[in-house]
């Protein structure tokens, strides 16, 4: 089969899986394209297909089918498409491969189209795109008759930009290093002696960057391009380090250029620090107390985190100052999953970036919330741990032994005390009391009661941690959500506009009922159809976390298939269970689509836990109720 776009692909596996005729008008809506796109890419399906036991029937009336010899071709098309899909590559992954073929060597577009299995055509089209790309580089794309394409500009910026371009490509590391006939090995045992000689240790994606960049620059030596290099005094003990560590034959000038990259390189953990001194530890600890002051909670203890955050800070620092690019694969994830963590961190930072005179870009700041997040949740599980009381009505020996089955299944576990049944309205009277488990059946309201076994099997232990874990995730939210809190007043209808309500619908399914809550934002193009899927699949994997608030359900997926920040809502007319294996009554639904960190969400929970708010969302029936909730 021949080489196609991922949407021939799907058009083709649309086609496969249907055995009635598909119309070019329907395809063409299915997939927000013209029929005459539609027609081209039949056109492509149909000659794909003329080595393989299928045909493609296309009657102008009637529209387009697939006919299989047998069932033995049908199955093989769809094996083979699915192989193909694992494969192809997007316009956006073609023209980062294409921008890394053009800075190994000079080349042509004849070549080029045959190396990425596209036509001259695409090719020529695809040059202009990466002309812009490159020119954020201060490169140019210089093509002349009988000489090919080729990159000009600095040494040093070609270098920066292959490193930046291919980190973010899907060229194979493979066939990279076999153009480049390199011992990739030689050069892994070069950055080990050299992080003895240090005392440092480099994380797994340093490593791989230093090897790229030392493979690249002596791909590049060998072509005849050398770099100019600045002594810079801070470099001198690396410098002399590299220059009897690594064995290569290459002008000081080089050395020094490979030292810049060693020093900025991301650590696990430096044995050479001996104290936060420096004026750049200094800032970062101030960073720290910041972050302690704004949430409220004391950090320095964790040691061990405080160290990773301060040996960060350095390398960030100085990646900054050298304007060496710092990538974070996790950025569009952590401002989506932790947004509020990643505004706290950024508005931290920002105060200090005139005295340190860089400007943190949106990577540089994920990757310092990460580091806050991780101190935030370290501190979750001890700080907002759900007060627990025990009841059993078995005798003492009973409870004595259910007690210590608890503390050894759930050491964390904080059990205020065991109580009898007589002695509980009392004890929620006078205390604040997250969850009672039971040996005896009781229903307490607002209050979540776990009925188990005396002798505590398996399913009473996950039981009991599914709500601790969701229930920790509750109140550490909360708690985050009101140190946030801004002032002046907001009302719902400020956050959601009126086109993305629904109000009262009569639904039994919590999937029909997603499906339906992210109409609107389909309609409008916000979000892409399959964000429904994404949405459910992380429901199944999650479990109902989401439910947060009772009865309201927040649901979302990543941000890959988001346009824009938006969000939608869904009230019902009766409550339904929301979830599979421990499922929760919901009573509204609130879709959110958050391409980046929405402050929006923030507010919207802090408007609904206002007094009485909960219960106006539930019992809205229009959007002129919406207006009375703020």
């Amino acid at each position: 089969m021949q080489t196609m776009t991922k949407r021939q692909l799907d058009i083709l596996k649309m086609l496969s899986i249907n055995n009635e005729y598909i119309s070019t008008k329907h395809i063409a809506k299915n997939f927000n394209i013209s029929e005459r796109t539609v027609r081209y890419d039949l056109d492509r399906i149909e000659s794909s297909l003329e080595k393989i036991e299928v045909k493609l029937v296309r009657v102008p009336k009637n529209g387009n089918k697939l006919v299989f010899k047998n069932f033995e071709s049908k199955k093989n098309l769809l094996y083979q498409i699915e192989q193909f899909s694992n494969t192809v590559l997007t316009q956006e992954d073609r023209i980062s491969n294409l921008e890394v073929l053009l800075l190994i060597e000079n080349t042509t577009i004849n070549r080029l189209a045959t190396q990425l299995e596209v036509s001259q055509n695409t090719i020529i089209c695809d040059l202009r795109k990466v002309k812009i790309d490159l020119e954020k580089y201060n490169l140019t794309i210089e093509t002349k008759s009988y000489q090919g394409t080729k990159v000009k500009g600095k040494e040093e910026d070609i270098r920066y930009a292959f490193i930046n371009i291919y980190n973010k490509s899907k060229y194979s590391k493979e066939n990279l290093y076999k153009k480049f006939d390199t011992n990739v090995s030689l050069i892994e045992n070069y950055i080990k002696s050299v992080e003895k000689e240090l005392g440092v240790k480099y994380s797994k994606s340093a490593i791989e960057e230093l090897q790229l960049i030392i493979i690249f620059s002596l791909w590049r030596i060998k072509k005849g391009y050398f770099i100019d290099c600045q002594k810079e005094i801070e470099l001198k003990p690396i410098f002399n380090i590299l220059k009897e560590t690594l064995c290569l034959e290459i002008i000081d000038f080089e050395m020094y250029y490979l030292a810049k990259w060693f020093k900025s390189a991301k650590l696990i953990n430096d044995l050479t620090v001996k104290s936060f001194e420096s004026e750049i530890n200094i800032v970062g600890l101030k960073i720290i107390k910041d972050f302690e002051e704004y949430l409220g909670i004391k950090f320095t203890q964790d040691i061990e985190i405080i160290n990773s955050i301060i040996i960060h800070f350095n390398v960030a620092i100085y990646r900054l100052k050298n304007n060496f690019n710092i990538h974070n694969p996790f950025t569009a994830e952590v401002r989506y999953e932790i947004g509020i963590i990643y505004k706290i961190t950024e508005e931290i930072l920002r105060r200090y970036e005139k005295e340190l005179h860089v400007v943190f870009p949106s990577s540089e700041i994920a990757y310092m919330a990460m580091h806050f997040g991780a101190l935030f949740e370290n501190l979750s599980t001890e700080i907002f741990n759900p007060r627990v009381v025990i009841i059993c009505n078995s005798g003492l020996a009973t409870s004595k032994l259910l007690y210590s089955r608890i503390k050894i299944a759930l050491p964390n576990l904080n059990v205020i005390a065991v109580y009898a049944v007589e002695d509980l309205e009392n004890l929620l009277q006078e205390n604040t009391i997250d969850l009672v488990i039971t040996t005896i059946p009781l229903s307490y309201k607002n209050i979540k009661t776990i009925e188990v076994n005396p002798l505590l099997s398996e399913q009473d232990c996950e039981n009991i941690r599914k709500f601790i874990l969701k229930k920790t995730y509750q109140k550490s939210n909360h708690y985050l959500v009101n140190r946030y809190e801004q002032d002046g007043g907001f009302s719902v209808t400020d956050i959601i506009k009126e086109e993305n309500v629904q109000f009262n619908l009569v639904l039994i399914d919590w999937r029909e009922a997603i499906k339906e809550a992210t109409v609107p934002l389909i309609q409008d193009k916000t979000v892409e159809p399959i964000y429904v899927k994404d949405i459910i699949k992380n429901i199944e994997k999650s479990g109902t976390y989401m439910v947060f608030i009772p009865e309201i359900a927040f649901v979302h997926a990543k941000p890959t298939h988001v346009n824009k920040n938006s969000i939608s809502l869904v009230t019902l007319k009766n409550k339904i269970q929301f979830g599979d294996n421990t499922s929760v009554p919901i009573k509204v639904i609130v879709v959110l689509a958050n391409k980046t960190e929405n402050m929006n969400l923030i507010k919207l929970i802090n408007i609904l836990l206002k007094e009485n708010n909960m219960e106006k969302l539930k019992n809205a029936k229009s959007y002129i109720d919406l207006t009375t909730i703020i």
